[in-house]
């Protein structure tokens, strides 16, 4: 029964553990799921605001020649021209700043990506990893539940043997007191009750004086 408590112990520990690697794959299966939609939604607005930016600078105004408008000025400005450029309808902004703004956005697309990237690599790897220690903690709790099985099932042959055997000696102590009460029947029949040949002969002449005394008394009886 130790080896059994023994084992017993041991498929403690490896449900203990095994529960607290499931808590621990929820939580990083909860986590790396929420990194992948947080980078998966920046990722998208990025990718809109770059769209919205090409789109607007790809379609910028560009003037490449020197023309000089009616009612301008001597360096050919209208009132238009000198408006701020927040009022003029047909502004696209600055051309060399736009690289730097496209930039930095292409620059946090990738790591949006690259974060997404990898919170698929460590849930994969997250998950491989719990399956295996899952196979290998289940496989080791049937192979001990077989041993302390088997273990008690020869634990019970072993009981039934001895009670049988102890059914078998009882039985056989009993036919041996018959046997021993049976033979001291015989030897008072066969062995004590023989007489010896003196006996007999002393028995003998027992008889034969009693006869003799029994004649004499009868003779002075008759005298």
């Amino acid at each position: 029964m130790a080896q059994d408590d023994t084992l017993n112990g041991q498929i403690s520990e490896l449900k203990k553990a095994l529960l607290e690697a499931t808590e621990l794959r929820a939580d990083d299966k909860k986590t790396l799921a929420t990194q992948m939609q947080m980078s998966e939604a920046g990722a998208d607005s990025v990718k809109l605001a770059l769209g919205i930016l090409q789109d607007f600078y790809k379609n910028a105004f560009i003037q490449n020649g020197k023309y000089t408008p009616p009612r301008g000025d001597r360096d050919g400005n209208t009132v238009g021209d000198l408006a701020p450029a927040v009022f003029d309808d047909k502004y696209h902004g600055s051309q060399s700043e736009s690289k730097g703004i496209v930039g930095i956005l292409e620059v946090i697309l990738s790591d949006f990506q690259r974060t997404n990237g990898q919170a698929q690599k460590d849930e994969t790897a997250s998950k491989e990893a719990f399956e295996a220690f899952e196979k290998e903690t289940n496989d080791d709790v049937d192979k001990k539940n077989t041993r302390i099985n088997k273990a008690e099932g020869e634990l019970s042959n072993a009981k039934s043997d001895i009670l049988d055997q102890q059914t078998a000696l009882s039985d056989a102590k009993d036919l041996l007191d018959s046997g021993l009460e049976a033979l001291e029947g015989l030897e008072a029949m066969c062995v004590k009750g023989e007489e010896t040949y003196a006996e007999r002969v002393q028995k003998r002449n027992d008889e034969i004086e009693a006869l003799k005394n029994a004649l004499e008394i009868l003779e002075e009886w008759q005298a």
